[in-house]
């Protein structure tokens, strides 16, 4: 049976906490993200927050258009499954924004004229 050393080994715990980080970094960044949706918020926001939250939304709205693969790939990810290059990756973003434009084209059929700036991404 293997012993642990009495003191810590600081080189050990950096080590484990970088590559923690790689793998925590990208659904912390969407959790964290996500509070920025409430307007009650304090703190610096995050360069690329609201670009971020945007994506966050149009795969989740994707979703709820009966796109099972993206439902699975977003769970996945945020449940540390798979990593955040599943739902970055091109043609996993292409479908997304694809989904996008249904739903604009479905809105400005349906209503015969423009959509809302909702389904633009913030500038």
């Amino acid at each position: 049976m293997r012993t642990l050393p009495q003191t810590p080994d600081r080189s050990f715990a950096r080590a484990y906490f970088k590559a923690a980080s790689q793998t925590v970094n990208a659904p912390w960044s969407i959790a964290v993200g996500g509070d920025f949706a409430y307007e009650r918020t304090t703190g610096k926001k995050p360069l690329g927050t609201d670009l971020l939250n945007w994506y966050i939304d149009q795969v989740v709205k994707a979703g709820q258009q009966h796109d099972g693969e993206v439902v699975i790939r977003l769970n996945e990810t945020l449940a540390l499954l798979r990593g955040p290059q599943t739902i970055m990756a091109p043609a996993f973003v292409l479908r997304v924004l694809r989904a996008a434009r249904q739903r604009t084209d479905a809105l400005r059929h349906s209503c015969g004229a423009t959509p809302a700036a909702a389904s633009a991404p913030p500038s």
